[in-house]
């Protein structure tokens, strides 16, 4: 006798929503490709990861956008064979595009965004004007911003850095929700005979008219500018000076830094924890941070030596043979990046765990690939500028985020 046929398989029961979502909830912000998969498990899945509550609750539990990757700017003078400085965007996420040569020079990156500066340069089909471009790595999308107010009367300043931020400041909900939303940015520049600062408005379109001050007798370093209480902060480049632009009165100051520095070193200004102004420094195999406390009636800054960080007990000896250089910092993360001679590494400040993110990129020197060491501040690379977002399944970046997954 013919045993009995065996009941249909049962299709199992859907998970509840609200435990997926508490699942997808916990993965890692800074592998956005899991997220992509994820969503392409069923329309159900999909339709919940690219929803506004997912995102937006995805943004208050994980808090500060992660790091995706880096910016590494070329200096010019380091390729023989080109007349213009370029970037490299190193992805430190599977899924992002690596950008190579992309002619430019970095000054910040925030919420999602790359701002640029391009010299002019005739063999490239330019007019005479030097030009200022928002850029997205991730879609390559570029906007060109409007030529400076100043640039129909005078050259390009002689000097100058900027700061790319979010046009809504803390009205935004701590910035968890801004990438695709309007900005700002506040640009300074050193002339022959003043210093000007602009602010453009992405809503508006155009430049605001200029705040002026006096000639600091300096010239403005092209290192990250940091945030602060309602200011933007820039290094100067050959005194211990830093420059203040304070976004409620549009008014420039200047600031000292700790007088046991000499002006010549490898500072990067920071954001603390607590919101305050805070600087790193490289010097001697040792790592120094530093934060203001405040500032006393007299208008001077009093500052804080808050940590010392022996370099020799986190990087193997190939990166010690001579004293690395401090190039970035991740605001939000805690996170520095250093530049030795074995290439670029990151220390968490809360882990105090050293990691290797980037090695010595050889460029092209006559027709042949080449390492070039060290030429500027100490290394090739002069500064590396941290890029940080959200990405979601569901939006304009999941479209570019699936075509790297799908050819991986």
């Amino acid at each position: 006798m013919a045993p009995p046929p065996r009941p249909p398989m049962r299709r199992p029961p859907d998970l509840m929503e609200e435990l997926v979502e508490e699942v997808l909830l916990r993965f890692p912000p800074d592998d956005p490709a899991s997220l992509v998969r994820a969503a392409l498990v069923s329309r159900r899945w999909c339709r919940l990861i690219s929803g506004g509550r997912f995102r937006r609750r995805f943004r208050e539990i994980h808090r500060a956008a992660p790091m995706l990757g880096f910016v590494l700017n070329v200096l010019a003078s380091a390729v023989v064979d080109d007349s213009q400085d370029t970037i490299r965007f190193v992805p430190t996420s599977s899924c992002l595009p690596h950008v190579d040569r992309l002619r430019g020079r970095a000054l910040d990156a925030r919420h999602g965004r790359v701002f640029l500066y391009r010299r002019a340069d005739y063999s490239w089909g330019d007019d005479c004007l030097d030009t200022l471009v928002v850029w997205d790595p991730v879609t390559g999308e570029e906007m060109q911003l409007p030529s400076l107010p100043m640039d129909r009367y005078y050259p390009f300043p002689v000097s100058f850095n900027a700061a790319l931020l979010c046009a809504c400041g803390g009205a935004c909900g701590g910035h968890l929700d801004c990438n695709r939303g309007p900005f700002v940015i506040v640009f300074v520049g050193i002339y022959e005979d003043w210093m000007v600062a602009y602010v453009y408005s992405s809503e508006a379109g155009a430049w605001s008219e200029p705040s002026i001050a006096q000639h600091p007798r300096d010239f403005v370093d092209l290192a990250p500018a940091a945030v602060a209480e309602n200011a933007v902060y820039f290094l100067f480049g050959s005194t211990n000076r830093i420059l203040k632009y304070d976004l409620g009165t549009r008014r420039m100051s200047l600031i000292d830094m700790p007088s046991t520095f000499t002006s010549f070193g490898h500072n990067i200004l920071m954001t603390t924890d607590e919101g305050r102004l805070g600087f790193i420094r490289a010097d001697d195999f040792k790592v120094y941070i530093w934060s203001m406390e405040a500032v006393n009636p007299q208008d001077d800054v009093v500052w804080r030596q808050d940590r010392v960080i022996e370099l020799q007990d986190l990087l193997p000896a190939d990166a010690l043979l001579s004293s690395p250089a401090a190039v970035g910092f991740v605001n939000g993360h805690g996170v520095i990046f250093v530049g030795t001679e074995d290439g670029f590494y990151t220390i968490d400040l809360k882990s105090n765990e050293a990691m290797k993110v980037g090695k010595g990129i050889a460029c092209t020197k006559q027709g042949r690939d080449v390492d070039l060491g060290f030429i500027v501040y100490g290394h090739k690379y002069y500064i590396v500028v941290p890029y940080t977002s959200f990405f979601f399944p569901g939006t304009t970046y999941s479209i570019f985020l699936f075509a790297n997954i799908w050819i991986a």
